[in-house]
Order: C-alpha cells, then sequence, then structure tokens
C-alpha cells in the first residue's frame, strides 16, 4: 500500500490483523501463539523449521508481529487524517501518487492496533528481554516461563534494538520511548559479545553447554548493521557508526557472491564458504539483506 496505494492491499493489512488478534492472541496469558491448525485450532508441532524448539511461544514470532503491526500503523498514519465528522480516518491522499485514494479505516480498527504495538513492546520489555543480561529469551510456554535452554542469539539481539525502538518512534508515545531508548542502547550493546575483530557478528550462544556457533549468517551481518546504524543516528554513538561500516566491509568481502548474485547463507570461522544451504529458498530470501539497503536509504544519513 505505501509503495503504490493500492486500497486492497491496504483492507487486506487490516483484515490480516483482525485475525491474528482473533485466533492468535492468547487471551489468558498474553502474547502469540506460534502456530495453528489451517482453521486456527491447535496444532502439536508448532516448529517452524527443525532448527526451533517446539514451543508455544517465541521471540522470533513476537518480533515479526510487532514489525507487521508498526508498518500497518505507518501506512496509516501517513496516508489518513482524522476525520473529525466522524469515527472514522478519512484517507485524503497517497503521497506520490498522482490520484488521490479515497477510502476511511475504521478508528476503532486503529485503536486496537495502536494497543496491540503497545502491548507487544510490553511484552518484550517485560517478558522476553532478561532485565539482568538485556540479551532476549527464545522461546516459552504459554505463561512466558523461559523455555529451550539458555541461548544467547546475537542476531536477535541486535535485531530487536531498532525494531522496537521503530514501534515505539512510530507510536509517538514520549513515554513509551523513554521507556524502550535505555532499552535500545542496552540490547545493541548485548549483542557486542558476538562481534569479531572485523565487525562480523557470530550466530549465538548456548551457555548451558558453553559452546558458541562461531558462523557468520547473513541475516546476523544485515540486522547488525541496521542496528549499529540506527544506535548511531538516535543516540550519536559514533563507535556505532563504525561498527556498522566494519560489518559492511565484512558483508561485500565475504558474503556477497560476486559471480553469481545475492548473498551466501554464511561462512565459518575459517572463513569456509557454506555452500549446502540455499541461496534463496524456504528459510532465505532477499529479505534482510535488502531490508538493510532500504533502511539505509530511507534514513538519508
Amino acid at each position: 500500500f505505501r509503495a503504490t496505494g493500492d486500497r486492497e492491499a491496504l483492507e487486506y493489512a487490516l483484515s490480516l490483523f483482525e485475525c491474528i488478534e482473533d485466533y492468535s492472541f492468547d487471551k489468558e496469558h498474553n502474547g502469540y501463539i506460534e502456530a495453528c491448525t489451517r482453521e486456527w485450532g491447535e496444532i502439536a508441532d508448532m516448529r517452524l523449521s527443525d532448527l526451533d524448539a517446539n514451543f508455544p511461544k517465541s521471540q522470533n514470532t513476537h518480533l515479526h508481529i510487532m514489525e507487521a503491526y508498526t508498518s500497518l500503523y505507518r501506512a496509516i498514519k501517513e496516508c489518513c487524517a482524522i476525520d473529525n465528522g466522524t469515527n472514522e480516518f478519512g484517507l485524503n491522499s497517497f503521497v506520490g501518487q498522482v490520484n488521490q485514494v479515497h477510502m476511511a479505516v475504521d478508528l476503532e480498527i486503529v485503536m486496537r492496533l495502536e494497543g496491540a504495538i503497545r502491548n507487544l513492546i510490553s511484552i518484550f520489555t517485560d517478558k522476553i528481554l532478561n532485565p539482568e543480561t538485556y540479551h532476549l529469551g527464545l522461546f516459552f510456554d504459554m505463561d512466558w516461563t523461559r523455555k529451550g535452554g539458555a541461548l544467547e542469539s546475537y542476531g536477535h539481539d541486535i535485531e530487536c534494538s531498532w525494531l522496537i525502538h521503530e514501534a515505539a518512534l512510530v507510536l509517538g508515545d514520549e513515554t513509551v520511548l523513554k521507556k524502550v531508548e535505555p532499552i535500545v542502547q542496552q540490547l545493541a550493546k548485548a549483542s557486542g559479545k558476538g562481534l569479531n575483530a572485523d565487525g562480523a557478528l557470530v550466530h549465538e550462544a548456548n551457555l548451558d553447554t558453553g559452546t558458541v556457533d562461531t558462523d557468520l549468517h547473513w541475516w546476523v551481518q544485515a540486522e547488525n548493521v541496521v542496528g549499529w546504524i540506527n544506535i548511531y543516528q538516535y543516540f550519536g554513538d559514533e563507535s556505532a557508526l563504525c561498527k556498522a561500516y566494519d560489518c559492511w566491509q565484512y558483508i561485500k568481502d565475504n558474503l556477497i557472491d560476486r559471480e553469481e548474485g545475492e548473498w551466501f547463507w554464511s561462512r565459518d570461522a575459517e572463513h569456509n564458504i557454506n555452500r549446502k544451504d540455499d541461496k534463496a529458498g524456504f528459510w532465505k530470501c532477499p529479505y534482510h539483506n535488502s531490508r538493510m539497503c532500504l533502511e539505509i536509504i530511507e534514513r538519508d544519513l
């Protein structure tokens, strides 16, 4: 909708929002169920892949619901003005379009969306974030008991740092921003535990076994760049800009496939290219890396 002004796209996004809220939201314990059947019923295996643990709630799903809801709320704020005469947001025009797009968004849905974003931010700050380490928990039971072992996922830490900040910024509530911004900085700082000297960010650590997965994944590097750019942009930390630059240099030198295009899945600690996993497939597509590029362009630093 933001790219084309297609009103059907916005209507479909709003209907998806209502589906998620009606069928996936846990009204008893708060948060969102990891997976359901096609009919929105209970399902035994909730894993998105063999790499995941089978628990009903995850940090990753909540992160991307927050991302999606933030994008929807931004689209409405950018393209709609409050119609004081009715209980609706009246869409005046779409910036960059020749023809005006005339439609209305029910204010009740908009307020429900705003409340959901506020709640998601609180879920991260109060349930998912470890207040002692500022790393994120990854998997949880229905009642938010932490599960899946003591894992530290540095890519998720830095990704959450800028996405939760984005959610608070789009929400536009100074009280929420005041609560979130110290956490934004602490999350980024915590992710730095996984930084190599060359600026690349390792995948994760298992504190239960004392092992570190030192592979350098494409998505982790992309999020690392955006996260540190965000810290530099909003908090003026020059060292954050250096971290983003160093990681970008690593990406250009080691992950971009100069012959066939796109990025390799990863390199290991000995700099061997991972040619076993997909260049593009079920788990890898031009999502993290394209988003990284678009984020840097949109920020216009």
